[in-house]
């Protein structure tokens, strides 16, 4: 969730598995309207964790 709203995977966020345990979330083309804070929870046999965490975009990457 983003600042408990449900997020969509697709062309903004885009859920990585790099193995077994470890997934990443990346966001496309990131502006200071991603900033917020962002809740993750993973679920299985073993029962339930979760983690909250800020993200704050503070400009535009540019090359």
């Amino acid at each position: 969730t983003k600042d408990g709203e449900e997020l969509k995977m697709g062309d903004k966020y885009v859920m990585l598995q790099e193995d077994d345990e470890t997934f990443t979330m990346a966001i496309k083309d990131v502006s200071q309207d991603d900033s917020g804070k962002y809740c993750a929870e993973a679920i299985n046999d073993m029962g339930k964790d979760d983690i909250t965490y800020d993200v704050r975009v503070t400009s535009k990457y540019q090359r």
